[in-house]
C-alpha cells in the first residue's frame, strides 16, 4: 500500500512541475507554414549548425531521427527554391537490413523519389544489431549560395551573443 501511494504521489508532483513548465515554455504556431522565410532561415541555420556539416561547399545534414530529417527538408524548401532532382539522400546501413523497407521508410518520410537514393554499406561488428532500425540518412544539395547563407546566419548569430 506504502508503494502504491509513493507512485501515486510522484506521479502527482510531475504532473504539477509538467503544468509548471509547460506555463513558462514557448508554444509555435499550430503551423510552421505561418512563419516568415527568414525566421524559418533562422531555424534552419540553428538545426544545421547542430548537424549539418561545415567543411564543404553544399549542403550536407545528416541524422537517423526520421522527424527531424523532415523538419530540415520541411525547412530547406521553404526557405529555398530548390531543384528536387539535385537532392541526394545516402542511407547508411549495414547489411543485415533491408534495403527497399528502408528506402520505403526514409522514402515516405522525405517525398524523395526511390530512384534517387543511394546506399552506404556500413560495416557491422556483429556485436549489436538494430533490426528496427532505418539507418542513418546524409541529404546533399550542392549550392555553394545556400551553404553560404545558412553559415552567415550562424556566424552572424554566434557574433550575437560574443
Amino acid at each position: 500500500a506504502g508503494r502504491l501511494r509513493s507512485i501515486i504521489a510522484t506521479k502527482k508532483k510531475r504532473q504539477v512541475r509538467q503544468q509548471l513548465v509547460a506555463s513558462k515554455t514557448i508554444n509555435f504556431k499550430k503551423d510552421l507554414v505561418e512563419y516568415s522565410v527568414d525566421q524559418c532561415k533562422v531555424l534552419l541555420a540553428m538545426l544545421y549548425w547542430g548537424e549539418g556539416a561545415k567543411t564543404t561547399n553544399r549542403l550536407d545534414f545528416m541524422n537517423s531521427d526520421a522527424s527531424l530529417i523532415k523538419t530540415y527538408l520541411f525547412l530547406l524548401r521553404k526557405c529555398f527554391k530548390i531543384n528536387e532532382q539535385r537532392l541526394t539522400p545516402t542511407l547508411h546501413i549495414h547489411e543485415y537490413h533491408d534495403r527497399v523497407k528502408v528506402i520505403d521508410f526514409w522514402s515516405g518520410v522525405t517525398k524523395i523519389s526511390k530512384s534517387q537514393f543511394h546506399i552506404y554499406k556500413k560495416s557491422n561488428t556483429a556485436k549489436r544489431k538494430k533490426i528496427e532500425y532505418q539507418g542513418c540518412l546524409s541529404l546533399r544539395y550542392g549550392d555553394v549560395n545556400m551553404f553560404d547563407e545558412v553559415m552567415l546566419i550562424i556566424e552572424r548569430f554566434q557574433k550575437s551573443i560574443i
